[in-house]
């Protein structure tokens, strides 16, 4: 374990002076974007590696695991959503059989039903 002090040696490079700086740490996770502003974190002045406290590093990293779960939980509420949506549109289509799909008035009504269901699904997600 390195010493986590302003000018200790690099543990990466071992020739580096470690330098305390502030600064945010971004992460992003399947379209999600995660700031963790104003850190403390040892940078290495020649090879420019970076280290945290390990204190700090567990913070982060447990933050960092809240994060990913609710990006996981937030895409498969979606997905479920989707399927329901997509059933949906399946069973409307089904209503259709017989009727003209080439005919643009009734193409309009069958696609109009289902975008009407697919918001409707969408707004009562964002709402739990």
């Amino acid at each position: 374990m390195f010493k986590s002090e302003k000018g200790a040696q690099c543990p990466q490079c071992e020739r580096g002076k470690l330098k305390k700086i502030k600064r945010d740490l971004e992460f992003d996770y399947k379209g999600g974007h995660k700031i963790f502003k104003q850190e403390k974190v040892f940078k290495c002045n020649i090879c420019g590696c970076e280290f945290l406290e390990p204190d700090d590093s567990d913070r982060i990293s447990k933050g960092l695991t809240k994060f990913r779960r609710s990006i996981d939980k937030k895409i498969a509420r979606i997905r479920l959503i989707l399927k329901d949506v997509l059933g949906y549109m399946i069973d409307v289509t089904g209503d259709y059989d017989g009727y003209d799909v080439n005919n643009p008035k009734e193409l309009k009504e069958l696609i109009d039903k289902m975008v009407r269901y697919a918001k409707r699904k969408l707004k009562e997600s964002e709402e739990l």
